[in-house]
């Protein structure tokens, strides 16, 4: 879809595109579920109006463009390996990573609502340590490669940390005055940063890893943040060496 004025995305009689491209100078506005079986480029503007139509996707999504994501799902569910490139100025509001394909970031992504995984999944945020901006709730039923990168929890209301498995997360900064709960245990390997809100873990376990590579650590805590809870920490000791150790 290439044109220059406003088109619409008609679903396809078999129910699904291969590969599709949004370009032109103009915005292309869905008109149902959009199912894609390859790639997907927003080069212009793609809208899902105001019916919040889903897009599920097999392949890669790049958008270089704007996404008016609205309050719709999208849903990543390849079986290979998918990329996903993102626009600063374009978050999600839903993403859903389903499908065997590991799900590997290649930008920076915020997610205006929920980020959840499913139990076959995997997302990567590579080895150039993306960051997620996350305002909603995360939900990890499947596996989390946090590489060294950040999860920002930046939402207006309070935000919950959970899913059925642990998430192991290398930083987290929690700048919301609503603050955030784990709801299931939860690992740590780098620095939790608390600029605004309350960290809540009361009846799970927050546990601070510890290895040869280093001992994962609390940030000096402003006023405006506060840890509510207990944590659990290791500490790395090396095999053969008798010495003392501060603890």
């Amino acid at each position: 879809y290439e044109h220059d004025g406003i088109q619409k995305i008609r679903v396809q009689n078999d129910g699904a595109y291969y590969n599709l491209e949004v370009s032109g100078s103009n915005k292309k506005s869905t008109t149902g579920t959009l199912s894609i079986l390859g790639n997907l480029s927003i080069q212009s503007k793609l809208d899902v109006t105001a019916n919040n139509d889903s897009i599920k996707l097999s392949g890669n999504w790049e958008n270089t463009g704007i996404f008016d994501e609205r309050n719709a799902w999208v849903i990543l569910n390849g079986n290979n390996p998918q990329n996903i490139y993102s626009a600063s100025s374009s978050p999600f509001y839903k993403l859903f990573f389903t499908g065997t394909g590991t799900k590997n970031l290649a930008s920076a992504i915020a997610i205006d609502s929920t980020l959840k995984i499913d139990t076959v999944s995997t997302l990567d945020v590579s080895s150039n340590n993306y960051k997620i901006t996350l305002k909603g709730n995360w939900i990890n039923n499947g596996a989390f490669n946090p590489e060294k990168g950040t999860l920002l929890l930046d939402g207006n209301k309070k935000q919950f940390i959970g899913g059925a498995n642990t998430t192991v997360f290398y930083n987290i900064t929690l700048d919301n005055t609503s603050g955030t709960q784990i709801t299931t245990n939860e690992n740590l390997i780098g620095t939790l940063i608390l600029t605004n809100g309350t960290f809540t873990n009361t009846g799970k376990k927050f546990t601070l890893l510890s290895d040869a590579n280093g001992t994962a650590r609390i940030a000096k805590i402003p006023n405006s943040a506060n840890f509510a809870g207990t944590i659990t920490m290791q500490r790395f000791l090396p095999l053969g060496d008798n010495g003392w150790r501060f603890l």
